[in-house]
Parts: structure tokens; C-alpha cells; sequence
């Protein structure tokens, strides 16, 4: 094991340069044989020296996005080994020795200082940030890549000693900045609403050399698969709606702890050092290879960027038309205070607001068994029963989507796709199941059939005697048996009526909630209809049939809600028959679903009245034609706008429709601007790894000769050693530059983008004739009115695809 470790950490050496260069092994720099993304800004490699005095309207392409995040598979056991670290911080961990030196400083200063959290979201981070692992000497590892690319950074790692606690993660963050300085950052970080909050305070922690400089300008940001759960008020930390973010992801760590998890077991048991080595020597080879990827990454990208940027222009374009001017001058003023502030109200991302009912419920039963709890009550399952009652609520409000979505025409993978949420369901139905056998036991009796998906016909095993087609039961279908689907008798035993209680509570909410989703919704729907109207009337069938599928979108939102309210009230006549909720939660009819006004709201109702979904709530359809003839004297309002009080009138109609389709403005235009950015800023990143290929390939030509000149003693053999792996290596990243500039330049072309650096990197006789090959033969099978095969096209595509040069440094 010692002589690989010895093995490896010489070749680490050798493909950093480190053979070349007369000074010591020892004075070898912190993060200096880390592989280093190309495509990411790098002040005197790759971008202008005065990059900082360009235009604030593009500056912004300069700017280095970072991922901050945590693994805790990749552990290390305390076995107590001591071992001596032969790379300490020189690639992408960092100094053990410092790290340990801050860490113990602000243990001693701090103690065990719990991670306070302010944000509407759980997070695992906060919450295991001081729980340290018995048995093991870190807990994990943090992690910084470049958020674009995807590459660890140098010194960019380090291990957690009790959770994702904010002094690791600022350590190594800090330091990789301090290994390469930059002053415009991004970062993305799946709590960055809470670990912003006094970072600079805790940087002033570090040593000078750490910190960043006064012009520095970061923001954070929370990946987009994070970013969901965080709830309001969280659009200055999304990536979708931020400006200057192109279309960045901040998820690609994700990917990369999948990869490296695969080692876990092996390095969990090795010495710190070994271990470290391991992962060095794994981070360094994930990055080479993502490196020779480039190429097609950035050009797939660059393509898609392009499709995307022009079809959400001409969309949002065609969407803003349809208001009035001075509306879009409202709202654009409203979007560049946002913009030149994030953070500031009002919100233009920001949904309008509804009364929480179901929520508010839900807490107060949380509370009440928390106090019984505390009391002593007994509690079978750590599982409350208030949220035992809410995950079946849960569970039936997903059983009434697929049952809706069950109905619609399918394709083969829509199918398999609704079979897979059958699976999931019928998963989480089982679950919940077994919780039902803890609080009510007497609804086992009932259950006729198991929680097991159904399988297409055509799956069901030839050879499957014991159960008849007919008797599997779709995920969907199968009866929860809550209390209020129970007999009188079981509903009514002691066992059952704590539960009956939560149930008839948390109806009482959801119907309530519901009512309100149907006139947001009804208030927006008729918004819709006043403004095709006013603007769209007789301009074409375009425009209308765009307006119709915004009307289609929200129509389908109205149903769900009606299903769900009609759910509720029916569980509340079971439950509470005679309860105090009948005077509000009236039965709910087809013909109810109207208004706010006495227009007859419907997009389509002077046209065909065609039926839009059967089974559904077709207001047109619902409207007789006693009530159309009727006048405003005569007009009575739906009950559903009596239920709380304030009838809306037409100006609070219109301004409600300005809000609530406002929002879907704002997102609109803010993908028309990313998907523009990604364009930006994916021809920027092109020239920036041309740029620094070049770079590394001159610095690598430069080290060729250094040992002769400072050595004259060297022999001749080492000397011509020396020279021909620094031109091997120097070569290696000239072919990259030439294959990339190669690829990049048809693309570019089919857009007519010409840029300056691609001047550096000619078109070879050998393209220019392969070029005009093509070009004679698309020529000649126009003229045969024919299209090139799709073969020929492949070959084509793959020639400039292949890599024949070795890239094995």
C-alpha cells in the first residue's frame, strides 16, 4: 500500500509540473496540482486585465459561479491510524494541519454553537450540524466545484467533524478563493438564505490572507432542486428568477458524490492520509475527464441556449401584448427595482396570498399532540396522529389527480410514467397502512384488498393462478377507510373517535382552502375574459387560442379544487352532520362555480361552448339561459363569494387579475433572460478555455528548459526527458484548444456569430476540403430534390466528435 501511495503521489507531482521546477518538493503551493476548469474565469489566465472596467451590462460574464455542499457517505472511521498526508493541501483537500488548528480556535471560542435557522424549511444541514457520529473521525466531507462545470476546486475540500457546521464550510471556501482571488462570485448552496446571514461578520474570523478583499462581491443563491421547499419570500435566491445567472443549475454536485460514493467503503477504513490520496487522486481524474468533455458540453448547450433564448423571446413578446401598455410599464418598473435589488417589495415572482387555513389546523394539532404528549399520554408511534390523519388526506388528494389523469388520452411513455406514480402511491398507501394498524386497528377487518399497484394486461404473468386479473386494484381506487369512511359503529368505538376529531378538523380546513383556490382562480379566469375583450377581440386565432390555453391551465386547477372541497364536505356529513360548518360549506354545484361578476366569464362562450372536459366544471355549460337573459338588477352572486366577507367589485376584479397573471409575466420574461444569458455567457466560456489551454500549453513550453538553465550539471538524458514531457503535455492542450475551436466554429457559423478569438485557431486545409465536400454534396442532392440521409449527417457529426489524439497526461 505504501509503495502506491508513494506511486500516485509521484505522478501527482510529475503532471503538475513539479519535476520541471528547481525549487524543493516542500515549496510546492497550496492547490497547485489541482486539475483546473478552463471554462471558469481566472484574473491573468483567461480573462482581460481590465475586466473590471468593462460596462456593468456585461461585466456580469466574468463573474465565477461556485457550489457549496455536504456528503456524509464519504466517512472515516476512527481507527486509530496514524499516517503522514504526502500532498497536504496541494490539490483539492486542504492542510490538515491549519484546518484543525481554525477548527479547535472555534471550538475553544464558541463550544458546541448550534445553527440557528430562520427559514420556513427544515434543513438537514442546520439540524445535524453539531451531531457527531460515534466511531468516526469525520462525519463527511464538504465540498466547493465550479457551478458551471462541475470541477472540484483546488483546496476546495475538507472533513467534517460533527455535521455541515458553518466554520468547515467557510474554511473551505474561503480557502479556495484564497488559491485563485476573484471579486465577483456567486455562490449556490442549498441554505444560502441562512448561511449568508453574517457571513462577512464570521470571514472577520479568518486570517488576512483568507479573506476576501473589499471589492469582493458574492451572492448566494440555492439550487433549483432545493429551492421548492424554502416557500416564500425566497426569489432573490433563485436561480430562475436572479439576474446575471444565466441558466446555472447548482445541482452538478449532486452528480459528482454519486460517483465518489462508490469509494466510501474502501476510504471510510483507511488512515487520514491514505485516505485523502484517494480521493485527491479520484477528484483529479473526475475533473481530466470533464475537462475532455467540454467540447461537446458547452456546443450541446450552446445549441439548446440559442433554440431556447429566440422561441421564449417571441413568446413573451406575443404574452405581453396581450396588456394593456401602461400595466407592462407598471410591472417592468416594478421588475427593475427587483432586479437592481433583489429582495425588495414588491416581489414581481411572488404569489398572491390565500388564507392558510389547512396549515394553521395543522400546526394547532401538531401543538395539541405535543401537549398530550407532554402530559403523558400514551402515543403509539412516533408518528402523531394528527399527521397520521393529514398524510391520509395527503394520499386521497393524490389518488383524485391520477384518477383525472387516468381519463386523458396516453402515449406509451405517459403510460409507463402514470404507472410509475401508481407504484410510488400504492408504495406510500402500504406505509401509511401500517400506522393505521397502530391508531385504528378496527379498519383492519375492512381492507379487502393490499396496497399493490395494477399492471397493464399485457405485464400480467401468464402463469399468475392465485389472484384474477379483475381483483388487482389500481393505486388510485383503493379505499383508505379514514374514519369518516367507516360504519357508524367502528367510527363511533373509543379507539376511534380522537381520530374521527382530527379528520373532521382537518376537513373542515381543506374545504375552506379549497373555496379559496376556486375564487383566485375564478378571479383570474375572469380577468382573462375581460382583457380578450378588450384587446384580443377579432384579432385573429392565434392570439385566441393562446389565451384559451392560459384559460385551460387554470379551468383544470378549478376542477382539482371543486373534487377536493366536494371530498372534504362529504367526509363532514359523515363526521359532524349536524355541525356548526353547514351554515358556510354549502353543497357545491356546477352552476355555483361563477363570478365574481355578473359577466359570463368564459373565454369561449360567444363562440362554440365546445365541452372542454367531461366531468369536469364547464362554467359555459353551467349557465342556463334564464340566468345569461338576466340583467344586473336580477343577478344573484354565487355563495362562494359570501362565505368570507367583501364582495370584490370590478376595479379589485382587475387589479386581482393584474396580480395573479403578473407573476406569470415575470416568470416569462425571466426565462426569455436566462436562456439569453446562457447564450452570453456559453460564448464566453468558449473563448475562456481556449484562452487558457493556450495558457497552460505557453507555461508548460516555458518549464521545458528551466532545469538546464538552473542546473547546467543535469544530464543530457534527464534534460531531453524534461523537454519532451512538457511538450507532450503543452501539445495535449493545443490538440484540446484546436478539436474544441473546431467544433464550436460550426456552430457558431450556423448562428452567423464570427467572434475575434476563433481568428486564432484557422480552418485546416483538411476542414476546409471537408467543408466543401459537404457542401457539394448537399448542393447535389438539392438538385436531385433530395435530403442528405440521416447516416450521412451522423458521419459527419462524428468526425468532429472524435478525439485521435492520446489524452493520458
Amino acid at each position: 500500500m505504501d509503495a502506491i501511495r508513494l506511486y500516485r503521489n509521484l505522478v501527482l507531482l510529475k503532471r503538475g509540473g513539479r519535476g520541471h521546477d528547481t525549487s524543493d518538493i516542500s515549496a510546492t503551493l497550496e492547490g497547485s496540482l489541482a486539475v483546473i476548469c478552463p471554462a471558469c474565469p481566472y484574473p491573468g489566465r483567461n480573462i482581460p486585465s481590465d475586466w473590471e472596467q468593462t460596462p456593468s451590462s456585461t461585466r456580469w460574464i466574468y463573474t465565477l459561479y461556485l457550489m457549496l455542499d455536504a456528503n456524509f457517505k464519504l466517512r472515516s472511521k476512527d481507527r486509530g491510524i496514524v499516517d503522514v498526508e504526502l500532498a497536504p493541501g496541494w490539490a483539492y483537500y486542504v492542510n490538515e494541519v491549519p484546518f484543525q488548528r481554525h477548527i479547535d480556535a472555534h471550538h475553544r471560542q464558541h463550544g458546541d454553537q448550534l445553527e440557528e435557522n430562520t427559514c420556513s424549511a427544515e434543513h438537514n444541514t442546520i439540524v445535524k450540524a453539531n451531531i457527531r457520529k460515534e466511531g468516526y473521525i469525520a462525519s463527511g466531507v464538504g465540498a466547493v466545484f465550479c457551478a458551471r462545470h462541475c470541477l472540484v476546486r483546488p483546496c476546495g475540500v475538507a472533513d467534517l467533524q460533527k455535521g455541515e457546521r458553518y466554520v468547515n464550510m467557510d474554511y473551505l471556501l474561503l480557502k479556495t478563493l484564497a488559491c485563485i482571488v476573484h471579486t465577483l462570485l456567486l455562490l449556490s448552496y442549498d441554505i444560502a438564505c441562512q448561511y449568508n446571514k453574517n457571513f462577512m461578520k464570521r470571514m472577520k474570523a479568518f486570517p488576512d490572507d483568507m479573506q476576501l478583499r473589499p471589492t469582493s462581491k458574492i451572492r448566494f443563491a440555492i439550487p433549483k432542486k432545493h429551492f421548492a421547499v424554502h416557500g416564500a419570500n425566497h426569489s432573490k435566491y433563485s436561480l430562475n428568477f436572479l439576474p446575471h445567472v444565466a441558466r446555472t443549475y447548482g445541482e452538478g454536485i449532486e452528480s459528482a458524490w454519486h460517483v465518489s460514493n462508490g469509494m466510501s467503503s474502501a476510504t471510510s477504513e483507511m488512515g487520514p492520509g491514505a485516505r485523502h490520496e484517494n480521493l485527491n487522486d479520484h477528484w483529479g481524474a473526475w475533473n481530466w475527464e470533464k475537462i475532455l468533455g467540454l467540447g461537446s458540453s458547452i456546443m450541446s448547450a450552446f445549441t439548446l441556449s440559442m433554440e431556447k433564448s429566440k422561441k421564449h423571446a417571441t413568446r413573451f413578446e406575443s404574452f405581453s401584448a396581450t396588456f394593456p401598455t401602461a400595466t407592462i410599464a407598471m410591472w417592468n418598473t416594478n421588475w427593475a427595482r427587483w432586479m437592481s435589488s433583489p429582495g425588495v417589495k414588491p416581489d414581481p415572482f411572488e404569489e398572491l396570498e390565500t388564507r392558510n387555513t389547512l396549515n394553521d389546523i395543522r400546526l394547532k394539532l401538531a401543538e395539541e399532540d405535543a401537549s398530550e404528549m407532554e402530559s403523558g399520554a400514551f402515543v403509539g408511534h412516533e408518528v402523531s396522529p394528527g399527521v397520521f390523519v393529514q398524510m391520509g388526506l395527503d394520499i386521497e388528494d393524490r389518488q383524485r389527480t391520477l384518477v383525472v389523469r387516468a381519463k386523458d388520452k396516453l402515449t406509451v411513455g405517459e403510460q409507463a410514467n402514470l404507472q410509475d406514480k401508481r407504484n410510488k402511491l400504492a408504495h406510500r398507501i402500504e406505509l401509511w397502512r401500517k400506522l393505521q394498524e397502530v391508531y385504528m386497528p378496527t379498519a383492519s377487518p375492512l381492507r379487502t384488498s393490499p396496497a399493490i399497484p395494477s399492471l397493464p394486461e399485457s405485464e400480467t404473468p401468464d402463469n399468475d393462478t392465485h389472484m384474477p386479473p379483475s381483483s388487482t386494484v389500481k393505486a388510485e381506487d383503493i379505499k383508505l377507510w379514514l374514519p369518516s369512511h367507516l360504519p357508524d359503529r367502528l367510527r363511533t368505538s373509543e379507539a376511534v373517535k380522537p381520530i374521527a376529531e382530527r379528520e373532521r378538523r382537518l376537513r373542515e380546513a381543506q374545504a375552506f382552502d379549497a373555496l379559496a383556490n376556486i375564487r383566485r382562480i375564478r378571479r383570474i379566469i375572469t380577468g382573462i375574459s375581460e382583457f380578450r375583450k378588450l384587446n384580443l377581440k377579432g384579432d385573429g386565432q392565434r392570439a385566441n387560442t393562446r389565451l384559451r390555453s392560459y384559460y385551460d391551465k387554470f379551468h383544470a386547477k378549478i376542477n382539482a379544487s371543486v373534487a377536493c372541497y366536494r371530498a372534504a364536505r362529504a367526509a363532514l356529513l359523515v363526521l359532524d352532520p349536524n355541525g356548526t360548518w353547514k351554515a358556510h360549506l354549502l353543497e357545491l354545484s356546477t352552476k355555483d362555480v361563477r363570478g365574481p361578476n355578473n359577466e359570463d366569464n368564459d373565454v369561449d362562450n360567444d363562440e362554440d361552448n365546445d365541452e372542454r372536459d367531461s366531468g369536469g366544471i364547464n362554467t359555459a355549460q353551467s349557465k342556463t339561459k334564464e340566468t345569461r337573459a338576466r340583467g344586473e338588477g336580477h343577478y344573484e352572486i354565487s355563495w362562494i363569494w359570501l362565505v368570507q366577507p367583501g364582495i370584490q367589485g370590478k376595479e379589485r376584479v382587475a387589479n386581482d387579475f393584474s396580480d395573479g397573471m403578473r407573476v406569470e409575466w415575470a416568470k416569462a420574461r425571466a426565462r426569455t433572460d436566462r436562456w439569453q444569458e446562457e447564450a452570453l455567457l456559453l460564448q464566453e466560456e468558449m473563448r475562456r478555455t481556449l484562452e487558457y489551454l493556450k495558457w497552460d500549453a505557453d507555461l508548460w513550453r516555458s518549464r521545458a528548459a528551466q532545469r538546464a538553465s538552473d542546473n547546467p550539471c543535469l544530464s543530457a538524458a534527464l534534460l531531453q526527458g524534461l523537454a519532451a514531457y512538457a511538450e507532450k503535455q503543452a501539445i495535449i492542450r493545443d490538440t484540446l484548444a484546436r478539436k474544441f475551436a473546431k467544433l464550436w466554429r460550426k456552430q457558431l457559423a450556423i448562428h452567423n456569430i464570427s467572434p475575434d478569438w476563433l481568428t486564432s485557431y484557422p480552418i485546416t486545409s483538411a476542414e476546409s476540403t471537408a467543408q466543401a465536400a459537404s457542401k457539394g454534396k448537399r448542393k447535389a442532392n438539392v438538385m436531385l430534390m433530395d435530403s442528405p440521409t440521416d447516416g450521412e449527417e451522423d458521419d459527419n457529426e462524428s468526425s468532429d466528435t472524435d478525439t485521435d489524439t492520446d489524452m493520458n497526461l
